[in-house]
């Protein structure tokens, strides 16, 4: 599989978001941010994994890690292209697909609510 390929083909411009890739073992590695633009984490995609061992670093589909006690997000490098309209979603590929159609869009890589809240109530921006 080409790895580069399969993340463009979900719709990732690898000019604008941060992916350290290992062609070899297929991992695409995230790097994952505060609302200060400043590095708390990764995720690292395993696209030819199976989702049946979660958050596992060497076996996971997905593995994410990140600061203890920080809000870790996906795209802040997209916050600039709608400044007053920022989509926050639930993964990574769901902020890649807006960033594509020039909307910014945030991951808080969680389906929990406790993460939008915060993102929302520490920025003066409009959350959808």
């Amino acid at each position: 599989m080409d790895l580069t390929q399969h993340l463009k083909d979900r719709h990732v411009n690898l000019d604008s978001h941060r992916f350290l890739l290992d062609e070899e073992a297929q991992v695409a590695t995230a790097l994952l941010y505060n609302l200060s633009e400043q590095i708390c984490g990764y995720q690292q995609y395993r696209p030819l994994v199976d989702k049946t061992r979660r958050n596992d670093p060497k076996e996971g589909r997905y593995y994410t890690y990140k600061t203890e006690g920080t809000l870790a997000v996906f795209g802040v490098e997209s916050l600039h292209l709608t400044p007053h309209l920022v989509f926050l979603v639930e993964g990574m590929f769901d902020a890649a697909r807006l960033c594509s159609r020039g909307f910014s869009a945030l991951a808080v890589l969680s389906n929990r609510s406790e993460g939008l809240v915060e993102v929302s109530e520490s920025e003066s921006r409009c959350f959808v």
